[in-house]
C-alpha cells in the first residue's frame, strides 16, 4: 500500500513539473539556451514587429529603385555626352544616267519603319540604330516608338507613289518583276508583269501593307530569282544589264548579311546590277549592295524626288 502511494506521489510530482515547464515555455514564447540562443520560437509576431519588418523591406526596395534610377540617368548622360563615332567615307552616289536594262525587278521594303514620316530627325534615327546594334534594345525601342508620333507623309506612301509612276512609264518591251520583303523567311514574290498586266502590278503595289522585321538579304535573293535574261557563262558584249532596284530604309533584322548576299548574287549573275535607293541615314549599310554588284546608290534629298531617283535607278531617260 505504501509503495503504491509513493508511486502515485512520484507521478504527481512529475506531472506538476511538466505543467510548470510547459507554462514557462508558453509564457516565454520559446526555449532559449543558457547562452541566449533561441531554439524554439512559436509566438506570433506583434503588430509593431510586422510593421517594422515591412518598413525595412520597403525602404530597401526604395533604396534599390533610387540606385537604378541614378545608374540609368548616368547611362543616358554618357550616351548624350559621348562623341559620335567617326563615320566612313561617304558612299558613292549616282550622278549620271544609266543605260536601259534587259529586265527590271523591283524589291520594296515593307517593314514597320517604312511607316515612319519622312520628317523624323535623321540624327536621332542614326542614334537609335547605333543603340540597337550595341544591343541597347530598350532605349532604341523607346526612340523608335517616338517616331510613330512624328507628323508628315510616310515613307511607304512615297515609295508606292514612285513605284506606280515607274510602272506607268517603263517602256512596254520591258517586263517588270515585283518583290516585297519584311518578315523573315517570307518574302512576297509577285512574279513578272508584262506590259498588258501593268494595271495588275499597280494594284499589287497599292495593296502592300507594312509588317514586322526587315528580311533585306532574303528580299534580294527572291528578286534575283525572278531574273530571266542572265546567262551562266556571263554577259555577252551586246547584252544590256539586268537591274534590281532595291528600295529600303533599314538594316537586315533576320541575322543575314546583305553585303555577302550581294557578292554571291554577282558571282551567280554576272550581268546583274543592284541599284539601291536609301530612304534613311543607313546609307553605309546599303551602299555595299550597290558596290558589290556594280550598281548605283541613290539618296533622295531636297533637290530631287524619290520618283526621279527611281526613274534613274531603273534606267529610264531621266538624269539627275
Amino acid at each position: 500500500m505504501r509503495r503504491h502511494l509513493r508511486t502515485v506521489a512520484l507521478w504527481a510530482v512529475l506531472v506538476l513539473l511538466l505543467g510548470l515547464t510547459s507554462w514557462r515555455v508558453l509564457s516565454a514564447c520559446g526555449v532559449a539556451l543558457p547562452g541566449g540562443a533561441t531554439i524554439l520560437n512559436f509566438c506570433p509576431a506583434t503588430t509593431a514587429e510586422i510593421a517594422d519588418s515591412r518598413g525595412t523591406m520597403l525602404e530597401r526596395e526604395r533604396a534599390r529603385e533610387r540606385w537604378l534610377e541614378d545608374r540609368l540617368a548616368r547611362v543616358r548622360y554618357d550616351l548624350v555626352a559621348a562623341p559620335d563615332c567617326p563615320r566612313p567615307d561617304e558612299p558613292r552616289v549616282a550622278d549620271a544616267c544609266l543605260e536601259p536594262p534587259a529586265e527590271l525587278v523591283i524589291a520594296l521594303d515593307v517593314s514597320r519603319s517604312m511607316d515612319w514620316s519622312v520628317e523624323i530627325d535623321t540624327e536621332l534615327e542614326r542614334r537609335a540604330n547605333d543603340l540597337w546594334l550595341a544591343r541597347e534594345y530598350a532605349e532604341a525601342q523607346r526612340i523608335y516608338r517616338s517616331f510613330r508620333n512624328v507628323p508628315g507623309r510616310q515613307r511607304i506612301d512615297l515609295a508606292k507613289t514612285a513605284v506606280e509612276e515607274l510602272v506607268r512609264t517603263t517602256p512596254s518591251e520591258i517586263d517588270i518583276g515585283m518583290v516585297a520583303f519584311s518578315r523573315c523567311n517570307n518574302p512576297e514574290v509577285f512574279g513578272h508583269f508584262a506590259f498588258p498586266r501593268r494595271g495588275a502590278l499597280v494594284d499589287v503595289v497599292r495593296g502592300l501593307r507594312t509588317r514586322s522585321d526587315t528580311a533585306l538579304a532574303e528580299g534580294l535573293e527572291a528578286a534575283a530569282g525572278l531574273l530571266r535574261h542572265e546567262r551562266p557563262e556571263g554577259p555577252s558584249a551586246d547584252q544590256p544589264p539586268s537591274y534590281i532596284v532595291l528600295i529600303s530604309d533599314g538594316l537586315d533584322s533576320c541575322n543575314d548579311d546583305p553585303c555577302a548576299t550581294a557578292r554571291q548574287l554577282k558571282q551567280q549573275y554576272p550581268n546583274l546590277r543592284v541599284n539601291v535607293i536609301a530612304l534613311s541615314p543607313l546609307v553605309e549599310a546599303l551602299s555595299c549592295i550597290a558596290e558589290a554588284t556594280g550598281g548605283q546608290l541613290f539618296v533622295p534629298g531636297e533637290t530631287d524626288s524619290l520618283a526621279q531617283s527611281l526613274q534613274v535607278a531603273a534606267g529610264q531617260d531621266v538624269c539627275r
